[in-house]
């Protein structure tokens, strides 16, 4: 299986990160590190170019147990507080680009992810449209675009975290598919995805829908289309609102219908 888990610049520590890929290995879990920031006046921090050498350099000093190490570029830049309060697609793109190629010239095998984009976006309240973002994207970086080792999707059940998984909307759990579409439209290049968050929200659902519909998403969409690569839902234990409210562990420290319903599955 797979774990998707951030890693922010000012948490580098070696002993503990390095405990964690033991353990990755030791549970046969493949890691999804997602880079990340600080958050500062409301907002994550934009990334620099010295953030990546940074990161890039605590990466390579790690003992991953693999042969390679999948990296997420940050995340849902198309939202202002995701990206230093502002929205700015060019900046995003030219710190991809810089990133991609840093990371291909390091001796560890890196297979490089951009930031998944907020597909329930609806360009208001510090927002933009995910088709604008990636449009303007791929306008002034197709390069970097196409050299991407795989596509990166936050495929929620949109919206309201609260669709059913039979929906076929652009920010339903098949919104991943229409990235795809776009990208192979654009570029004329067919991408792998990683679906590192999806989730319905607990408070708008019960908990045994919640399992049922997650069930239906795994067995009838994610686990019969090729170019899904990994399904990561969001998330794993949660204590405090409003993230609680998809957590897989419960209040009183007990797995939830989903979890065992996750557990239960068949794998390959």
């Amino acid at each position: 299986g797979y774990v998707t888990v951030p890693m922010k610049i000012d948490e580098l520590d070696q002993n503990s990160w390095q405990k964690f890929f033991n353990v990755a290995s030791d549970k046969s879990l493949i890691p999804i590190i997602r880079l990340a920031t600080t958050f500062e006046n409301n907002s994550w921090r934009q990334p620099t170019k010295k953030d990546i050498v940074e990161f890039s350099k605590f990466l390579n000093s790690l003992d991953w147990k693999r042969d390679s190490l999948i990296i997420v570029l940050f995340n849902e830049p198309n939202q202002a507080g995701e990206w230093g309060g502002e929205i700015n697609p060019e900046k995003y793109g030219e710190i991809l680009s810089f990133a991609l190629s840093w990371f291909k010239t390091e001796k560890g095998n890196f297979i490089v992810l951009p930031a998944a984009l907020d597909m329930a976006a609806d360009g208001k309240k510090g927002t933009v449209l995910a088709s604008n973002f990636l449009n303007i994207l791929i306008k002034n970086y197709p390069n970097a675009i196409a050299n991407l080792d795989a596509w990166n999707s936050h495929a929620y059940p949109n919206p309201g975290f609260s669709g059913k998984p039979t929906d076929n909307n652009f920010a339903s759990v098949k919104s991943y598919q229409w990235e795809l579409n776009l990208l192979k439209n654009k570029l004329g290049k067919e991408f792998t995805v990683y679906i590192t968050e999806t989730g319905w929200d607990g408070s708008k659902k019960s908990a045994n829908l919640i399992a049922n519909y997650f069930k239906t998403a795994y067995q009838k969409i994610w686990a019969v289309d090729d170019k899904v690569m990994s399904v990561t839902p969001f998330l794993f234990n949660a204590q405090t609102l409003p993230f609680s409210n998809f957590s897989l562990i419960d209040k009183n420290d007990q797995p939830t219908p989903l979890y065992e319903m996750i557990r239960e599955l068949s794998k390959q």
